[in-house]
């Protein structure tokens, strides 16, 4: 699944240069901190599910959703995991602690493109890291493969609301789309659209 996400999000990076949506913001650095918080992201991303993923797999508990297909049990675990995570996210917006502890770095970039997504602390990636994890397994009781398919949801959405495009007018009555995740991410106006869905 990794290597779907990866394709997607460099399909993206590619596109957004291409049919830019707005502008890019000349940033001093910016591919350097970028790229270099991605890197840092993606290996907590990395070892989170290979220290505690088990711990969350050991739990799991039998449910009747168990039964159907891992695209089908990844797809509901986005959905709840949405549910959840809105909450989340929303307190990490309006706690001052929460705020600076663990998201204020992802909305400290001038710029909104692809490379912003994972443009985390790592507390923040861990506490989404283990959020998705309880939503997965412990929640909803299901195995590792639904989590992977889970994880290229949630990666493909990620990527897809932080690229500089426009996406069609139609798709916003069902997702989230770049353009109203980017009014997310200006500055003193950011206290709406806390989930993809």
């Amino acid at each position: 699944m990794t290597t779907y996400i990866a394709v997607i999000a460099l399909f993206l990076f590619v596109l957004e240069r291409l049919i830019s949506y707005k502008p890019f913001v000349k940033s001093k650095a910016w591919y350097r901190r970028a790229v270099l918080l991605n890197i840092i992201t993606l290996l907590t991303f990395y070892f989170g599910s290979l220290t505690w993923e088990p711990f969350f797999q050991s739990i799991e508990v039998s449910d009747p959703l168990i039964n159907m297909s891992a695209p089908v049990q990844g797809l509901i675990c986005y959905v709840f995991f949405n549910f959840v995570f809105y909450w989340w996210h929303r307190l990490k917006h309006s706690n001052r602690y929460l705020w600076r502890l663990f998201h204020q770095v992802h909305h400290s970039p001038q710029r909104i493109e692809v490379l912003t997504s994972n443009y985390l602390h790592p507390l923040d990636a861990v506490s989404s890291l283990i959020i998705g994890a309880m939503t997965c397994y412990v929640l909803l009781g299901f195995n590792s493969l639904a989590s992977a398919w889970f994880t290229l949801y949630l990666g493909v959405m990620g990527y897809f609301l932080h690229s500089n495009i426009r996406a069609p007018r139609w798709l916003g009555f069902i997702i989230q789309t770049p353009q109203m995740h980017r009014m997310h991410h200006e500055y003193n106006k950011h206290r709406s659209n806390y989930c993809d869905i």
